[in-house]
């Protein structure tokens, strides 16, 4: 037995260039095999579901002004600029702190400064 579902989605595209009323399609299919001796029980044939949908799609494209893309980039530069310094200071301290408390452990005497 083979079925086939055919969604249908109406679309109205606007771009700076072309302005359309289009429909955009999905298809899933499906086969499953049909024996009786194994139990398996069904009308051989070739099935296809026909579905439009109810609700529309409607695409636009839009431009970001320049300004708002450099206040975005100065952003992230500046969050990657934060994140690499909140690394490197626990990179430099980690150790330090390691290293006292082997030897707060050992009980030797450290300048703590």
């Amino acid at each position: 037995m083979f079925q086939y579902f055919i969604t249908v989605v109406p679309t109205k595209l606007h771009t700076y260039k072309i302005s359309a009323d289009t429909h955009q399609f999905s298809v899933t299919e499906r086969e499953r095999v049909i024996n009786h001796a194994a139990g398996s029980h069904g009308v051989s044939g070739i099935f296809v579901k026909y579905d439009t949908s109810s609700l529309m799609v409607t695409v636009r494209e839009q431009h970001m002004p320049l300004w708002q893309f450099l206040v975005r980039l100065c952003g992230i530069i500046g969050g990657i600029f934060s994140t690499t310094g909140k690394f490197n200071t626990r990179l430099k301290i980690e150790p330090l702190l390691i290293t006292r408390k082997s030897l707060y452990n050992a009980h030797i005497p450290v300048l703590v400064i």
